[in-house]
């Protein structure tokens, strides 16, 4: 399901038009960010976007595009100050824009913070290369999207009930005598969200995969002992890496070597 940002009706078919690129944002806002940027310009007529992250650009369309580069740090004092602020800022005129660049052609701007959660983890920024004052349009439709954008990735990340989920599982496998698995997929830097799916893409259909916190991801797996587990665990992890770009740390926790839900969850936080 889709998250709800309130906006004004004008403003619908910008949103309609973003649940289509939404999929392209499931690892967080990174390089892919590019579908989000390529809609915004299309949408509101503007004449250069970005996507920021951390202090770097990891999206950018449009006027400027020669020394606002992807990969390297934001060079407008406009993204910073919605970075630092948290709030959505307007730049009317090239010096509000704040580009470290003199022959910048950018003239205006508006750059909304994306807050996932209690946290601001990115902007969407979006400029103008002429004198002509940004529409209302163009201002609301940058909160809004930031704020959709936001809610959605708070959404991916938000911790499931691994403890009910633990629970069931103890219970079932009293009833038939059977183990299960805990395993626990991890690494530096990495959200959660980003290791949930190409996680899903690889465990059985009996399998659950749930989020355990903000950089862990648990692989639930019944019916399944401690050298089955580290087998599967081995090769999972070698897929994600491949896939990720980054090693994994892996934490198993077995039952019944572990007997009960608090020592299951004692053993999986310790992660």
């Amino acid at each position: 399901m889709q998250p709800r940002v309130g906006t004004r009706s004008t403003d619908a078919g910008l949103l309609v038009a973003l649940a289509g690129v939404l999929p392209e944002l499931r690892h967080g806002l990174t390089a892919a960010s590019g579908a989000l940027v390529d809609l915004l310009m299309r949408e509101l007529a503007i004449d250069a976007a970005a996507v920021i992250v951390g202090d770097s650009i990891v999206a950018f369309r449009g006027s400027g595009a020669d020394h606002h580069l992807a990969g390297q740090p934001y060079r407008t004092l406009l993204a910073g100050r919605a970075l630092a602020g948290g709030r959505t800022v307007v730049a009317r005129g090239s010096r509000a824009v704040g580009c470290a660049v003199p022959a910048c052609a950018l003239t205006s701007g508006v750059a909304a913070p994306v807050t996932a959660g209690d946290r601001v983890i990115g902007a969407i920024v979006l400029l103008r290369a002429d004198r002509r004052p940004l529409s209302g349009s163009v201002r609301r439709g940058a909160t809004a999207v930031a704020q959709f954008v936001g809610k959605y990735l708070d959404h991916l990340t938000r911790p499931d009930d691994v403890q009910g989920l633990l629970r069931h599982e103890v219970a079932r496998a009293q009833r038939n005598a059977a183990p299960f698995a805990v395993s626990v997929f991890s690494a530096p830097d990495v959200a959660a969200h980003r290791i949930r799916t190409p996680l899903s893409s690889e465990a059985r259909a009996s399998d659950i995969v749930a989020v355990l916190n903000e950089r862990s991801v648990a692989l639930i797996q019944p019916n399944t002992a401690l050298h089955q587990a580290r087998t599967a665990a081995e090769r999972i992890s070698l897929s994600l890496h491949r896939q990720i770009g980054t090693a994994m740390d892996t934490v198993i926790t077995t039952y019944p070597e572990a007997p009960d839900v608090a020592t299951l969850l004692g053993q999986v936080a310790a992660t």
